[in-house]
């Protein structure tokens, strides 16, 4: 180990510094712990100074490990602790640690060492998509979420490099366990009629110091980096590929990966982006789920109209699928798992029944018959949905199967096999409805439970296309700690047997 203490030269800045001191037997100034990790960060580090004291605040302290700033700094009893964003190269890493603004950074060249990709093939790792390759939970993109990313856990199992765009924590207000109404009904908010009762405040979370309005850097605790989960949520396939029409998704897609720019500067397509990114191997969870789902979310019924026709969506995914594959990257594309299984299917089935039977006593009427035929209205049309989103499947199969680093993540027969069956994680078992332990709160996106089951999914598919052994993802220690698990819902207070579809 090597220990230098550098003239002032900003943090980020320090070429060619000038060392004093190079004693190798000499005690560093400072140690981490843990003093290793995979290249793919995000996990935290504790520091503590071996000669002195950290100052009583966090004003002008700050950190870089490999180059990167550490984020989330916090100090506790002494201890310095913080988020590392891993590192491009393998190796033992540089540490700066600056106590104070114009001060003199303290800078120890190998205080961390990262485990590299397991694989040349792993070197550059991006995803693209929409909300489940993102990480959203309970309806918006939060710090939590993106850290638990499908995309951010597949990473992790290839020792890869992957910076995410990793929001302040609050930035944008999510569904809570508090906000759940009492049962029967155990009512839960709209997310999206939440953001925009709070927008005011997400807006102040993005202003300028200064008072000149509000920029979408500040929507990133590192606005610097070039991030490589390119997803965002509420995308349609076609602003995948040729970027946001409106300014909802433009907004959104400004926080994600173009947090430089003006409120209404257009945004280029992740398919442009990601071309000129040079990446090794790409993954995408969800590419055409935002063209298929509206079909039964909202507040009516199920309606096959609002899916994307086919004629629309096919060209699109078939630029996607080729875009992809001319990047010479191994390419991972996901299957969309059937609607119906959705916890809203069983939401709205359940108030169909309800419906019809009201209806018919107030009718006078036979609620059986009434009931009968109710829900065989209903299952047709679900099955109408699901047979869609089998229809894109296949077209995905097709399209993808005229490249050879183009490979099919069969989610959807996957996710199939998992319901049909007894899922037990931490002798609990969980399932796809509301209080299952798989989805969030807004019934659609997963907890860190299901995110993990899906980056296992992924892993699994790559060491069989490429003949590689990853490492697999710990689902037990994930759910053990899964905010959103049937064991954290009780202790929250909500019995979910009372609890009616």
């Amino acid at each position: 180990m090597r220990v230098g203490w550098f003239a002032a030269c900003g943090l980020l800045a320090c070429a060619e510094p000038q060392e004093l001191v190079s004693d190798p037997e000499e005690v560093p100034p400072f140690v981490l712990t843990p003093d290793a990790g995979p290249s793919t960060g995000y996990f935290e580090v504790a520091l503590d100074l071996t000669e002195g004291s950290l100052p009583d605040d966090l004003e002008g302290v700050a950190v870089t490990v490999a180059g990167l700033p550490a984020l989330r700094l916090a100090l506790d009893d002494g201890t310095l602790t913080f988020l590392v964003q891993g590192s491009p190269t393998s190796g033992p890493a540089q540490v700066q640690l600056l106590l104070e603004e114009e001060g003199t950074p303290i800078v120890v060249d190998e205080a961390i060492a990262f485990t590299g990709p397991t694989d040349p093939r792993f070197e550059r790792v991006f995803a693209v998509g929409a909300s489940l390759t993102q990480g959203v939970q309970d309806g918006v993109p939060t710090f939590h979420g993106t850290l638990h990313s499908p995309a951010l856990q597949v990473a992790r199992g290839l020792s890869a490099f992957f910076p995410i765009p990793l929001p302040p924590e609050g930035l944008i207000p999510s569904l809570q366990l508090d906000d759940v109404g009492p049962p029967p009904e155990c009512h839960i908010p709209d997310a999206s009629e939440a953001i925009t009762e709070n927008l005011t405040d997400v807006l102040a979370g993005l202003a300028n110091e200064d008072g000149t309005g509000f920029s979408y850097r500040n929507a990133r605790l590192d606005p610097d980096v070039q991030v490589q989960n390119l997803a965002v949520g509420g995308l349609d396939l076609d602003d995948i590929v040729e970027g946001p029409s409106d300014f909802g998704l433009t907004f959104l897609s400004h926080l994600v990966y173009a947090p430089s720019g003006g409120v209404a500067d257009p945004v280029v397509g992740q398919l442009e982006l990601l071309q000129s990114l040079e990446p090794t191997l790409v993954i995408s969870t969800d590419m055409y789920g935002n063209d298929l789902i509206p079909t039964i979310l909202g507040g009516g019924g199920i309606d096959p109209s609002d899916a994307t026709p086919p004629e629309e969506l096919y060209p699109y995914m078939a630029e996607l699928v080729d875009g992809l594959a001319s990047t010479g990257a191994e390419v991972f594309l996901a299957t969309l798992p059937r609607p119906s299984l959705l916890p809203l299917a069983e939401v709205k089935r359940a108030r169909t029944i309800r419906q019809a039977t009201e209806t018919a006593k107030a009718d006078g009427v036979d609620p059986k018959a009434a009931v009968a035929a109710a829900l065989a209205e209903f299952d047709a049309l679900i099955g109408e949905v699901d047979d869609i989103t089998f229809a894109a499947n296949d077209e995905l199969r097709r399209l993808t199967s005229a490249h050879d680093n183009v490979h099919v993540v069969e989610l959807s027969a996957q996710v199939d096999e998992l319901m049909s069956g007894r899922l037990v994680v931490e002798d609990v078992d969980v399932g796809p409805g509301q209080w299952g332990g798989l989805v969030t709160l807004d019934g659609l996106h997963f907890t860190d439970t299901g995110y993990a089951l899906v980056a296992d999914f992924f892993l699994e598919a790559i060491d069989e296309a490429l003949g590689t052994s990853t490492d697999r993802v710990d689902v037990a220690g994930v759910h053990a700690a899964d905010p959103r698990s049937p064991a954290a819902v009780a202790a929250a207070g909500i019995d979910a047997s009372l609890c009616a579809p």
